[in-house]
Formats: C-alpha cells, structure tokens, sequence
C-alpha cells in the first residue's frame, strides 16, 4: 500500500509547463531542434531511470532476502537442500510483494511531454476575437512582447505521474543534463520571456495523438478562473460539460487542468483540446458558448476567459 493508498487519495497526474519566447535572433527551425533535443534528452534518461531503479530493486530484495533468510535459519529445520531452497523462494516472494505494494505504479519520471508553437490566426466572430485578444494580453503580462523582428512563442509540457516524479524530472534536468550544459544550457541562451506553471490533472477524455503525428494537430487552450462556486461543485460540473463534449466533438484530447498549490502566473484553470485543424476552433468556441445547463460554465470559460491556439509539433 502506497501512501495514496492510506490517505485514500489518487496519484495525481502533474503537468509542468513553461511558456518560452526565443530570441529574435535565434531562427525558429533552430530553436525547434533544440527544443527536439531536449525533451528526446528527458525521454532518454526516463527510460535509463526506469531501467536502473528496476535492477536496485531487484538486487535489494534479492540481498535482503539472503540476509533474512541467513538470520532465520538456526531456528529453520530444512535438512533437505530443496527445501532450503524454497524457504529462500518464500521469503524473496514475499519481499517482492511488500515491494510491490509500497511503491507507486505507472513508471518513474516523464510519462509523456509535448511541445507546441502559439499560432493567432484571424479568426472571424467577434466572440473569438475577444478570447484571443485575452489570451494574447495575458502572454503580455508574462513578459511576451510581440511585434516586427519577435521570436514565436512556445509551450513545453512534461507530465508526470505523482510527486515523486516531479522531484525526477528536477533531477534530470538540473543533474544530468545540467543546467548550463549541453542541450538545457543552449536553450537557456536562446530564450527570452518565460513563465512556468505547475498543475494537477482534474478530467481527461480520449488520447493524446502520439509524438510522430502531433505535427498535424492543434490545441485550443483556454485559461480560465473559478467564478463564486465552491471547487467541488465548480470541477465536478466541468467533468459532466467535459464528457459531454467530448462524446459530441470529433476531436482527439480533452483534458483540464488546475494549478498545484497556485504556482504559477497563468489563470487557475486551464482546458485543452486537440482538434485537427485551425478550423475547428470556431466550432468548439460555439458549443460551449451554447452550453446553458451550469450558467457559470459558459460565464467562466468563454466569457471571462481567454484563448490561445497553439500548433503541436512533436
């Protein structure tokens, strides 16, 4: 039993998110290869982690069940060979168990990341306009400049599953990759604005596309904050809108997300949605501008809330 196990609580899914601006001197393929590099770096020594703690493992309880087994047999009447050799088995099987049941499942460190690119293409009505121009002002407020001869603005997200993992995937960019070094050291120099945020993973419905075909997907993010609505209430009907639509849109990947601990300088709340095509952003602003069940779902993300498309690219 894992410590969720006893408190009786989930292990949340974690996103750790970082909005970046290049450099205006720095060629977009360019900044895109680093950023390539980068999360195949993560990806890389998520894998050599997952290997290496397998091996501890196993040596551990084989090591521990000798020395157990060793403590124990003055008082073990097994004259037989066979039978040392199964009190042996026992007890390593019975330490796998307890292994097995004290750690937290699903792998260590990154489970998945994706990187994408802001897009602000015109769209038509005026209610989608509104939602972009939100969006765009609050990638302001963050430090975002835009204009003649400014970088593109990205998005790098690295989920993880528990806590735990968030202190790995620390690890591996700031221990083995190195801060100043190799790939993370030249996207340090080639970045201007930044902001991070942390946030828990609330609902999801369907698939995130795999790595090799993100390249043709969009993803319409809208920022949002709760109105006067207790959390339980305010989550638990965005679950309902959520399936919803996602059982009524022919789009891949839905999911919402809230801040960790408020850390952060996005709005609390963020939605993402991959869809595959520019196209189907208008259609998605309008079924939830139609939605009229929970008032303040409408009020909260497309009314007080804000837009941002971005290109997935891997």
């Amino acid at each position: 039993m894992s410590v969720y196990n006893f408190l009786s609580t989930p292990v949340p899914t974690i996103a750790y998110c970082a909005m970046h601006q290049a450099l205006p001197q720095v060629p977009t393929n360019e900044y895109m290869k680093t950023m390539r590099e980068l999360h195949a770096r993560i990806s890389a020594e998520t894998e050599a982690i997952n290997a290496g703690y397998a091996s501890f493992l196993r040596e551990t309880v084989g090591r521990e069940s000798e020395s157990l087994h060793g403590s124990l047999s003055q008082f073990l009447q097994t004259p037989i060979s066979s039978d040392n050799a199964e009190v042996q088995r026992t007890l390593r099987e019975s330490l796998e168990r307890l292994r097995d049941e004290l750690i937290v499942h699903g792998g260590l460190g990154l489970k998945y990341s994706v990187e994408g690119k802001f897009v602000f293409a015109p769209l038509k009505k005026t209610l989608e306009r509104k939602l972009l121009l939100n969006g765009k002002t609050g990638l302001e407020e963050m430090g975002v400049t835009f204009g003649k001869g400014r970088g593109e603005v990205f998005e790098s997200m690295f989920v993880v599953h528990g806590g735990q993992n968030l202190d790995i995937l620390e690890h591996v960019v700031r221990d083995k990759l190195g801060i100043y070094a190799t790939t993370h050291g030249k996207h340090i120099k080639e970045f201007d604005a930044y902001a991070y945020t942390v946030y828990n993973l609330v609902h999801v419905r369907g698939r995130m596309p795999d790595s090799s075909l993100r390249g043709t997907y969009f993803e319409a993010d809208f920022f949002f904050s709760k109105p006067d609505v207790k959390y339980a209430s305010f989550r638990n009907a965005f679950v309902v809108v959520i399936d919803k639509f996602a059982a009524e849109s022919s789009v891949e990947h839905v999911s919402l997300w809230q801040r960790k601990l408020g850390l952060g300088k996005t709005k609390e709340f963020v939605l993402r949605i991959v869809c595959s095509s520019l196209k189907s952003v208008s259609a998605i602003v309008h079924w939830f501008d139609s939605y009229k069940e929970e008032v303040f779902i409408r009020q909260a993300l497309v009314r007080d809330g804000s837009l941002l498309i971005k290109e997935l690219l891997f």
